[in-house]
């Protein structure tokens, strides 16, 4: 997770450098909430490394396995819900504690549920490598991350904003530690090829924006239509 903590740490730098001030402090509320969250599930999920050590310890691979399939669907569909919650309630949430005035894009929230939810996928895997001490093997890891980043933040923060800082995190962690810890873990323990693993995580994050483009349209149109009985209503009267 130290790419992870320098990502947190650089991304407001850019945003600033690129867009300014003002719109680095709009977006660190939205990083403060979704930090929380992340905090939270991260400290629960880390209680799972001492069971995660014990089986391994036992050398039964294939209890393990389970485990690890078990951690990994839940993972999913907590990981799932918890971003359809951001996309509806983040923005009015801010709109409520702060105003208006501090409102981003949909687009933004949007990119920010993907990287919350990718960020999310990955913890089976992490707490695999932590609990196996599988450190050394990857330790390049947070540098592809933080290439791939940086890259990013270069290419798409002055074209696109604040969604392009978002979304050079989110490609970023698509090209790294959604593949490494898998592989590290399948690799040096299970044994096993994580190709067909690697490509089905990639399918169920597809599958997520799709169901997250589809959520959100349906969701403004309900919106829309709602605003329009409205104007029809006061026009009426």
């Amino acid at each position: 997770m130290a790419g992870g903590y320098l990502i947190t740490g650089t991304e407001s730098i850019f945003i600033t450098a690129f867009i300014g001030l003002s719109t680095a402090g709009v977006y660190a509320n939205y990083t403060l909430i979704i930090n929380a969250v992340v905090s939270i599930l991260a400290r629960a999920m880390r209680g799972l490394i001492g069971s995660i050590g014990q089986i391994t310890a036992r050398e039964n691979k294939d209890e393990a396995f389970e485990l690890f399939k078990k951690i990994y669907k839940t993972t999913i569909l907590v990981y799932f819900l918890i971003s359809l919650g951001l996309i509806v309630l983040l923005n009015p949430f801010i709109k409520i504690w702060l105003g208006s005035n501090y409102l981003l894009e949909q687009q933004v929230v949007l990119i920010i549920a993907l990287q919350f939810f990718v960020t999310g996928l990955q913890y089976p895997s992490y707490l695999f490598r932590t609990a196996l001490g599988l450190y050394q093997k990857g330790k390049w890891s947070p540098i592809i991350l933080m290439t791939v980043y940086l890259l990013g933040s270069f290419l798409l923060i002055p074209k696109f904003g604040v969604v392009g800082s978002a979304l050079s995190i989110a490609i970023a962690r698509l090209m790294s530690t959604t593949w490494v810890d898998p592989f590290l873990v399948f690799k040096s323990y299970f044994n096993k090829s994580c190709f067909r693993f690697i490509i089905r995580q990639y399918a169920i994050i597809i599958c997520f924006i799709i169901l997250e483009i589809f959520f959100v349209f349906s969701f403004l149109l309900k919106c829309s239509k709602a605003r329009d009985w409205d104007k029809k209503e006061v026009s009426s009267k």
